[in-house]
C-alpha cells in the first residue's frame, strides 16, 4: 500500500478530454470523490447535441504495474455481465484508444521540489444516478435494509454464474480469505493498549474459525466492498431486477466501485455488507443487520456452515477495517476519509464481541421469521 496518486484537477481535465474524445471546454465540472487509496473524480460534460450533461467517474488507480490489466479486464466483463442481467452497476466506458483502460503518466513535485513522474492505470465508468445510501435519511430503515439484502443476493446469484480464468489477481491485505491471518502485523498502529488487547483476542478467535471452516464453503466472484458509500438508491421510475418491491418508494438499488472485485467465498460478501451496516447505523445494529440478512436469504440460500461462520467473518471484516485504516492514514494523513469511521468500527466490533453468539443469532432468527 502507498498514498493516493498525486494529480491536479487540470491533469484530470486533460486526461478525461483525451480518453473520452471531448473538447476540454465542454468539461463543466470536476469533483473529487471520497476514496480510500485510489483517486476518483466525478466528471460532468455538457452534451449540446442532446441538451444534457453526460456524467462519468474517472478512476486513477493506486497501482503502477501492467499486471493489473488482467484484473481490470475481468472487472469490465463482470460489470457488463451484471448489467446485461439487469443489475444496476457502474458500467465501464470504451475509451478513445479502443480499450477500457489506459496507462497515464502524471507529473508532480516531491518535498524537495523535484519533478516526479508516475504511471497509473486509468479507466472511466458511467456515473450511476441516485443517492448514496450513506447520505439517506433515514439511512437504515427496515424496508431499505431488506431491499439491500435482496439486491446484494441477486448480484451474488448472477456472479455465481460468472466465469473467468482470472482468479488470482486480488491477493492484497483487503482479501479476507487470503491474508486475514497476517493482519495482526498492523496491530502496532493501534496505540491504545486496551483496544489492542481486545482486538488481539478477536483476531485469534476469527483466525481459527476461518481457517477451519472457510475452505469448505462456496466460492465465486464477489464485489468485495458493499458498503453505504458504494450503494446507490434510486427513486426514478425505472426498476432494476436487483430489487424486490416491498412497499417502499425506493425503486432501485445499484452498486458502484468494483475496485475490490475478486474471487473469494460467497459468505464474505454478505459479512462485509453487514459489518459496514453495523458500523454506520445509529440505532440497533443487530436489528438492522437482521433485516439485511432476511432480504439476502429470501434470494440466496446459506448452508449451516456458512450461516454459523457469518458472525466470525463480520468480526474479521471489522478488525480488517480498523487496523488497515490506521495504517493507511500513516501513509497519507491528508486523507481524513480513511480515519473518520475508525471509532464506528471499534464500537461495532466491541458491541458484537460482547454479545453472545447465541444472542445475535436468536435475534436474527426472530427477524427472519417475521417475513
Amino acid at each position: 500500500m502507498s498514498g493516493r496518486p498525486k494529480v491536479t484537477k487540470i491533469q484530470v481535465r486533460q486526461t478525461a478530454s483525451r480518453l473520452l474524445g471531448v473538447a476540454i471546454e465542454t468539461i463543466i465540472g470536476v469533483r473529487q470523490l471520497e476514496s480510500f487509496e485510489d483517486c476518483n473524480y466525478h466528471i460532468k460534460i455538457n452534451n449540446k447535441e442532446n441538451d444534457c450533461n453526460d456524467q462519468f467517474v474517472l478512476k486513477i488507480l493506486n497501482l503502477q504495474s501492467n499486471q493489473i490489466k488482467d484484473a481490470i479486464e475481468c472487472k469490465v466483463l463482470a460489470c457488463q455481465f451484471l448489467s446485461q442481467s439487469g443489475i444496476q452497476c457502474s458500467k465501464p466506458v470504451l475509451l478513445t484508444n479502443g480499450s477500457y483502460m489506459d496507462m497515464v503518466t502524471f507529473s508532480s513535485s516531491d518535498s524537495a521540489e523535484n519533478t516526479v513522474h508516475n504511471d497509473h492505470i486509468v479507466f472511466i465508468v458511467e456515473y450511476l444516478q441516485g443517492i448514496l445510501l450513506r447520505d439517506m435519511e433515514p439511512k437504515f430503515d427496515n424496508t431499505l435494509m431488506y431491499q439491500l439484502g435482496q439486491a446484494i443476493a441477486t448480484m451474488d446469484k448472477q456472479l455465481l454464474k460468472f466465469q473467468s480464468h482470472q482468479r488470482k489477481f486480488f491477493t492484497g491485505d483487503w482479501s479476507l480469505h487470503d491474508n486475514f491471518a497476517t493482519l495482526d502485523r498492523y496491530l502496532q498502529y493501534i496505540h491504545m493498549a486496551s483496544k489492542k488487547d481486545i482486538l488481539t483476542e478477536i483476531f485469534q478467535s476469527c483466525k481459527i474459525a476461518m481457517q477451519q471452516i472457510l475452505p469448505q464453503l462456496k466460492t465465486c466472484f464477489i464485489h468485495g466492498d458493499v458498503n453505504p458509500g458504494n450503494v446507490i438508491v434510486s427513486t426514478s421510475s425505472s426498476k432494476s431486477t436487483s430489487v424486490s418491491q416491498v412497499g417502499s418508494s425506493h425503486q432501485g438499488i445499484g452498486v458502484i466501485d468494483f475496485g475490490d472485485f475478486h474471487y473469494s467465498y460467497l459468505i464474505i460478501e454478505l459479512a462485509i455488507a453487514i459489518a459496514h451496516v453495523m458500523a454506520e447505523t445509529t440505532t440497533d445494529a443487530i436489528a438492522n443487520s437482521g433485516h439485511l440478512l432476511a432480504g439476502y436469504l429470501s434470494v440466496v440460500h446459506l448452508n449451516p456452515k456458512e450461516f454459523n461462520l457469518l458472525y466470525d467473518v463480520i468480526l474479521a471484516r471489522l478488525f480488517q477495517l480498523m487496523v488497515l485504516s490506521e495504517y493507511v492514514y500513516t501513509l497519507d494523513p491528508s486523507n481524513s476519509y480513511v480515519i473518520d469511521r475508525v471509532p464506528n468500527y471499534y464500537q461495532a466490533i466491541t458491541m458484537l464481541w460482547k454479545l453472545s453468539r447465541e444472542e445475535v443469532y436468536q435475534r436474527w432468527h426472530d427477524i427472519i421469521q417475521s417475513y
